[in-house]
Order: structure tokens, then C-alpha cells, then sequence
């Protein structure tokens, strides 16, 4: 009697390397998403420096003014430029998310450090409160207007 069916053995061995096949998959998709969120965040900090270097250009002369005020090398010599005065400028857009947690608002504030020894600006992205900052000058927005540090 000839039968045409398969054994409990070979459906058994079917379904281990349907698993293992899942297995992989799964992994290499959850990476492929961690690293897409990785790479959104880095390219959406490189985003807010652009920003905050559009809102110095267009405030140059008091940057330099606050620059000139301030002992080059220290470690509070430094602007804290926040995050939502880039905001209010209209420089960025108002819901601004970490992509790697999508239900927290990005905070924080860039880092501006004039180098002597260039002449340029240095600026980094901080994920902290601008009033944790070291920096001798700080600006942030209260009741929609930009205030700063005298």
C-alpha cells in the first residue's frame, strides 16, 4: 500500500526550520529598526545645530557682543541656547520627538562655544535642561518671548 502523506517526523522538522527561519528574521528586523531610529536621532541633532547656527547668523552681533563679555577657555564660557527658542524663532517645528521614544518631546538646548584659536563657533546638542547647563550665558523662552542671562 503505497501512501502519499508526509510523517510526523518530516512535518515536525518543517516546522523547527520555519522557527528558526522566524527567529532570524525577527532579529534582524528589530536591529534594522534600532538602527533606524538611531540614525533618524543622530541626523535630527545635526538638524537642531544647523538651526541653532541659522538663529547665530542671524544674531551675530550679539553673540559676538556676549562672546567678547566672556573669558575664552573657562569652562562656563558658553551659550546654552535652548531648544524652544528655536521653536519660537520659527527655525524648527513645534513637535519635535525623540524618534527613539516617540511620546517624549525632544528638550535640551546646543552648546555654543567660540574657539580663539579659529574663530568659529563650536556647537553640540546637550540632552539636559538649559538651567543645568554650566554656561555662563543661557537663553530660553518664557510666555513666548526669548529671554537670556544678563
Amino acid at each position: 500500500m503505497k501512501k502519499n502523506a508526509f510523517t510526523l517526523v518530516e512535518l515536525l522538522a518543517v516546522l523547527v526550520i520555519i522557527g528558526i527561519l522566524s527567529a532570524i528574521s525577527i532579529a534582524i528586523y528589530s536591529n534594522s529598526i534600532i538602527e533606524s531610529k538611531n540614525s533618524l536621532s543622530d541626523f535630527q541633532k545635526k538638524q537642531l545645530v544647523e538651526s541653532a547656527r541659522t538663529y547665530v547668523a542671524v544674531n551675530t552681533i550679539g553673540f559676538n557682543n556676549i562672546f567678547d563679555n566672556m573669558t575664552v577657555g573657562e569652562d562656563d564660557s558658553c551659550v546654552a541656547l535652548a531648544i524652544k527658542v528655536l521653536i519660537t524663532e520659527g527655525l524648527i517645528g513645534q513637535d519635535v520627538v525623540d524618534p527613539k521614544d516617540t511620546n517624549t518631546q525632544l528638550d535640551g538646548y546646543i552648546k555654543i562655544k567660540y574657539d580663539a584659536a579659529t574663530s568659529q563657533y563650536e556647537y553640540n546638542y546637550e540632552n539636559e535642561s538649559y538651567a543645568s547647563s554650566a554656561c555662563k550665558y543661557k537663553f530660553w523662552v518664557e510666555n513666548g518671548v526669548v529671554k537670556h542671562t544678563d
